[in-house]
């Protein structure tokens, strides 16, 4: 299965339309193959991936935990852990970013790069907590550089011991935290009101990619200038629907 949350949003946020690039980093073994033949179905631009000719494509084994969280096996070193800093960024609107990536140098540096690089009015930072890949030089610099972050609450105990506050009264630029707690919702957090809505009642068949669809629509409502409680209900919405199918990708238009 081809996965993995830079792609997620990415494919969601193309199915509803939007000119999704992504920049990573794949071998060239069949995998990679599959991971560029399945963006590109799903009408992604593949102008930024990359071609690692030594490193295998990136995988994953993903084991349900005993919490009911998801656990995640991650291979290393892979093609995405060398990402190289690209020439120049095509025009965008909205840079989105995870944190795991920063894991190895190569990419750290690249991830880095390409923040400094970016005018985007809105930038998101999706935290990823795997251990035990979690560089800390990574956290605070995606921190000092985001206007947006999403996390979970779990996430969130390990980022700031005072919490959302805590995280407002470190980062200046930073607008607007999302918080999501699985099946007790989500809520959006400014400095000066937090929203907060309950998760839908739903079948679930597969939480894998049900935060990256929250991210895409999350996304999508800011950016569309949608007031917060409704790009709260929007995201939210999006995520039930995504647990109650197989997969993290939409399927194709």
């Amino acid at each position: 299965m081809v996965a993995g949350a830079p792609l997620h949003v990415a494919a969601r946020l193309a199915s509803s339309g939007w000119n999704s690039l992504l920049l990573t980093r794949v071998a060239s073994d069949a995998p990679g193959a599959r991971i560029v033949e399945t963006a590109r179905r799903l009408g992604i631009d593949d102008r930024l991936i990359q071609t690692d000719p030594d490193l295998p494509s990136g995988s994953a084994v993903v084991r349900d935990g005993k919490d009911g969280a998801d656990r995640f096996e991650l291979a290393h070193p892979v093609a995405w852990d060398r990402i190289e800093v690209p020439d120049q960024l095509p025009a965008h609107d909205v840079l989105y970013f995870g944190s795991l990536v920063g894991r190895d140098e190569p990419s750290r540096r690249a991830l880095f790069a390409t923040g400094e690089m970016s005018t985007a009015p809105i930038k998101v930072c999706d935290v990823n907590l795997r251990a035990p890949w979690v560089d800390h030089s990574t956290i605070d610099w995606a921190l000092a550089h985001a206007n947006v972050v999403k996390c979970s609450t779990e996430e969130l105990a390990m980022l700031s011991p005072k919490g959302v506050a805590g995280l407002f009264d470190a980062h200046d630029q930073l607008e607007l935290v999302a918080v999501t707690a699985g099946s007790d919702g989500a809520a959006l957090h400014r400095r000066d009101v937090v929203y907060q809505q309950s998760a839908p009642s739903v079948d679930v068949v597969d939480t894998v990619g049900a935060g990256d669809a929250f991210t895409a629509a999350l996304i999508e409502g800011l950016r569309s200038g949608m007031d917060d409680p409704g790009v709260l209900r929007h995201a939210i919405e999006f995520a039930g629907r995504a647990a109650g199918t197989r997969g993290g990708l939409p399927a194709p238009g």
